[in-house]
């Protein structure tokens, strides 16, 4: 859909429409977060958007960090099965290479009735991606393979029906088969409301008026973001981030960045960046886009649309073989915790330079903590690695997890000791212990901050959805 193609409808109406489109988008994003039953969703680790059939983006709600990858995974849907679409079909991926960052992060997309040809999409984490370990996050991965069940772009859905091949594929390849079903179900049902919710929009309006609003709501956005600009110095500025180790023992790793501010917009160059890492310590485009996002949208202000119109404006150069734009198969599980809270301290500190003291302030990564031998001596990992112990109540099959916090247990003894008497393994991270105990199956309880025992809640031993033949 080209502007010189798109009718240019009354303003007032043009607003009325990108009202409309936007609280699609918001209204798809409460479905998602009411109805899933993995604990990332019900947290919001997800988002939600309306885009036209050439991938971009007319509205957006939810997490800033799936903006880039929502926006680049239905570009690749489209590309590759947006010829033969239809209303009722779902396309779904999960691929890092593919527009995504993880393989725990997948990407749903559905055509709106109607001929000015929208979609919606939703994206989200989901608690388990199958893969070596829970979660999706492998240490110590060095290929993708190793992380998880990665989809290239398929056909979830065919005329409102799943295809039940794929979706026992899926379910069957993961450790939380109850919670990952709902998890997907939550999904087509915000991918249902939201194309009704289109639907009526195309049944109000006519097809060149909604194109001419999306073409107004876009250039707009693009306007808007180049004015906030006009209030900061032209010129290029730079920053580094901080260090951290290879967790398969490569040698540091570290984000260069070189912002460029000009009356067109923001051009964001990442050339210099350390070469992408032996392990999992890698984190393609999109994600790399969207942790510059969160601090360029912090000071350019709160009001600004985040759609394709504003991202018209800003320009990212990953030179691919890095730490940003790693090439295949290397593994991205970690990418999004560590390197994008490097890119974003990195972004911050080439923002300073432009803005003195207006700038938000750089917390960089985790801090990274020793992975230690278990008592039967067997190395789990080498080097330093990030903490990968996750929330108790993430997983109660397979590997479960225990959280105790020292202050509620002055007595814990050492990571050490804890090793060769419990039977654990260990990870420390200040006052904090992360046991994981080796029995597999073990259902899952840890130790509240007041010293509570919390059992996993009632939706994650959840009850199994049924689906039938009427649909989703």
């Amino acid at each position: 859909m080209s502007a010189s193609s798109a009718a240019a409808p009354d303003p007032i109406e043009a607003t009325l429409v990108g009202q409309r489109l936007a609280g699609a988008a918001r209204g798809m994003l409460g479905v998602l977060r009411r109805q899933a039953a993995g604990r990332p969703l019900l947290g919001g680790d997800c988002g939600a958007g309306v885009l036209d059939r050439e991938g971009r983006l007319v509205a957006y709600a939810g997490a800033i960090a799936h903006l880039p990858p929502l926006r680049a995974s239905a570009g690749a849907l489209l590309a590759r099965l947006g010829a033969d679409l239809r209303p009722g079909d779902v396309l779904a991926t999960n691929d890092p290479y593919g527009g995504g960052t993880v393989v725990s992060c997948m990407t749903l997309l559905a055509p709106a009735a109607g001929e000015a040809g929208l979609c919606v999409a939703v994206r989200g984490r989901h608690a388990d991606a199958g893969g070596a370990a829970p979660g999706g996050v492998y240490v110590p991965a060095y290929e993708t393979y190793q992380e998880g069940d990665r989809l290239p772009p398929i056909r979830l859905a065919r005329d409102g029906r799943p295809a039940p091949d794929i979706w026992k594929r899926l379910v069957k390849n993961n450790r939380l088969p109850q919670v990952y079903e709902v998890d997907l179900a939550a999904m087509l049902a915000a991918l249902r409301w939201g194309a009704d919710a289109l639907a009526a929009v195309q049944a109000r309006w006519e097809a060149a008026t909604l194109r001419g609003a999306v073409e107004q709501a876009l250039a707009a956005g693009e306007r808007a973001f180049q004015r906030a600009l006009r209030g900061w110095p032209a010129g290029t500025y730079r920053g580094d981030s901080d260090a951290v180790a290879d967790p398969r023992g490569g040698g540091d790793r570290a984000v260069r960045v070189a912002l460029t501010v000009s009356a067109d917009g923001l051009a964001i160059d990442l050339a210099g960046t350390s070469p992408q890492a032996a392990g999992c310590l890698n984190l393609p485009p999109a994600g790399a886009l969207a942790a510059a996002l969160g601090p360029l949208l912090a000071l350019a202000g709160p009001d600004l649309a985040a759609d394709e119109g504003f991202l018209r404006a800003v320009r990212l150069a990953a030179p691919p073989g890095t730490l940003v734009n790693p090439t295949f198969p290397a593994a991205t599980g970690l990418g999004p915790t560590i390197v994008g809270a490097l890119v974003a301290q990195a972004v911050n500190r080439a923002l300073d330079q432009c803005l003195p003291g207006q700038a938000p302030a750089a917390p960089g990564p985790a801090p990274f903590v020793r992975l230690l031998r278990h008592a039967d001596n067997a190395v789990r990992a080498s080097g330093r690695t990030p903490v990968a112990g996750l929330p108790f109540g993430t997983f109660y099959t397979g590997t479960s997890w225990l959280e105790l916090a020292g202050p509620t247990a002055p007595d814990l003894p050492s990571a050490e000791v804890a090793e060769q008497e419990w039977g654990l393994r260990v990870w420390e991270r200040g006052s904090r212990l992360v046991l994981e105990t080796l029995e597999a199956g073990t259902v899952l309880s840890g130790a509240a901050p007041d010293g509570r025992v919390v059992e996993q809640d009632a939706m994650e031993r959840g009850a199994r959805l049924r689906l039938t033949g009427d649909g989703w």
